[in-house]
């Protein structure tokens, strides 16, 4: 049992150990030969020992330089047993130093390690093993009922649930983290099991888009600062509010095809998207840039990004509410909003909307990012066509096509040049009604009408064969056989 070897293509040596009750594990050892077969001895030692119901010489092992992962695949220790020994605290602590070592927002890591104290706190739970199902649930419904101060009786709604959701997310995103990292069995994941509601039904935040006036006039309340070239830009190109704070100059592009070139560290998405600037945007950016000729390429364009309160003030400087009688806001985001709804009244293709946006999903560019108070809805149900009980006659759908005839009962007659007698109750089109309707009265926008001599005399019906014929043969039909 203490024969070490190796694997094809492989350069660690490996080696078999005995465990109770006659199960083998193979090790992976180390790639220097005699330091893999004292390993694979000590181990193969101190699990005989474990086997003997007697205690492995742990000191031995350290000694020796025996790496964990050896004690844990041998059976030596059990891992869940000494994480549960930790705090849930100690827990939540290190999972947010994995989170600033995975580069994440220090907004996302403040969130979560707010919320997982919130919840170990609320719930009692010390450690992992305390997870449980009907503790989260009280939780989220402790979260979610109003709050009345009983001093002034004035009632605060609960937490949204959107926020629920995030607090879920957090918790499960959490606890698979200490599964996989070997720190609790994978039952605590039911914990997380708990229905928060439907986020569409429940929206605290719901911004609006700008008019056009109110741009006018927000711009003209922070002329002369560079708050004024900030909007602009963001108006433009729809860039977040932290977006704009991480532009640099190296990440604009103002010669020939001007443009943003986004890191992936800087945006949302984590993506590398390239943005175009309008003609008008790059002058600004080259104004801006010849105030600054000392800038370096990692300087940030715009250094003071404002804030919330700023936002506000400059919102009341331009006599623009903050909230509308809908309790949609106006925030700082509401400039990307119009960026959308404005792509979107302009008609432009959702695929050229999707790339200047930076989106991926279209029904993202269709949904919240599209204003439908600044559409010209009524605009649009006027140019429906008329529901005209004469047209209704002659037309069916929106197409604008001819109604279906009875083809057989058409080409009869034509062939024996029936006309039309007064009275009857189903009129018998002629081809001239075909050529008269479908092809010179409402030939469509891009179509070229039929010639001016290749038209029929009002008068003219089917009684001559030839003439016939040359129509049947213009409208794409042929004539039945005799």
């Amino acid at each position: 049992m203490r024969t070490i070897y190796k694997r094809a293509g492989r350069d660690e040596w490996h080696g078999k150990v005995k465990l109770g009750g006659g199960r083998m594990v193979e090790l992976r050892l180390s790639t220097d030969r005699e330091v893999s077969v004292t390993w694979h001895r000590l181990v193969h030692a101190a699990a005989a020992r474990r086997a003997a119901n007697e205690p492995p010489d742990f000191a031995q092992l350290e000694k020796a330089g025996v790496p964990r992962r050896l004690w844990e695949q041998a059976e030596l220790v059990n891992p869940l047993a000494e994480q549960r020994q930790r705090s849930w605290k100690d827990h939540v602590s290190d999972y947010a130093g994995e989170l600033r070592t995975a580069s994440r927002s220090a907004m996302y890591v403040y969130n979560a390690d707010k919320y997982l104290r919130e919840i170990g706190d609320a719930c009692g739970w010390r450690t992992l093993s305390d997870a449980d199902r009907d503790d989260f649930a009280r939780f989220i419904a402790d979260r979610r009922r109003p709050i009345i101060d009983p001093e002034s009786d004035k009632t605060t709604p609960g937490a949204g649930v959107r926020t629920l959701h995030n607090i879920r997310c957090t918790l499960r995103s959490f606890l698979k983290w200490a599964v996989n990292a070997r720190r609790v069995e994978r039952d605590a994941l039911d914990a997380v099991a708990v229905e928060t509601g439907d986020v569409r039904a429940d929206r605290r935040r719901i911004r609006r888009a700008l008019t056009d006036a109110e741009v006018a006039k927000l711009l003209v309340a922070v002329t002369g600062t560079d708050r004024h070239t900030l909007y602009r830009v963001a108006l433009a190109t729809g860039l977040r509010r932290r977006e704009m704070s991480e532009l640099q100059w190296r990440d604009v592009q103002l010669e020939k095809s001007p443009c943003l070139t986004l890191r992936p560290e800087a945006t949302k998405s984590k993506r590398a998207d390239v943005v175009p600037l309008a003609d008008d945007i790059a002058e600004c950016l080259k104004a801006l840039k010849r105030l600054r000729p000392f800038a370096k390429p990692q300087d940030p364009v715009f250094p003071a990004v404002p804030g919330q309160q700023r936002w506000q003030d400059d919102l009341t400087a331009a006599g623009i509410a903050y909230a509308d009688s809908d309790g949609r806001i106006a925030g700082f985001h509401s400039l990307r909003v119009t960026l959308g709804s404005r792509l979107e009244r302009l008609g432009a293709p959702i695929k050229a909307r999707m790339e200047i946006m930076r989106h991926t999903d279209p029904k993202v560019s269709y949904g919240p990012y599209a204003d439908a108070t600044l559409l010209d809805l009524r605009g649009v149900v006027n140019s429906l066509p008329a529901n005209d009980p004469q047209q209704a006659e002659t037309r069916t759908g929106t197409d604008d096509m001819p109604a279906q005839r009875d083809s057989d009962a058409e080409s009869n007659a034509c062939r024996h040049g029936r006309r039309q007698k007064s009275g009857q109750s189903r009129p018998k089109a002629t081809v001239n009604d075909h050529l008269g309707t479908s092809v010179v009265g409402n030939s469509k926008a891009g179509e070229n009408p039929m010639p001016a001599e290749r038209k029929s005399h009002p008068d003219a019906t089917c009684d001559d064969d030839n003439s016939a014929k040359r129509e049947l043969h213009h409208l794409g039909l042929e004539p039945r056989t005799r």
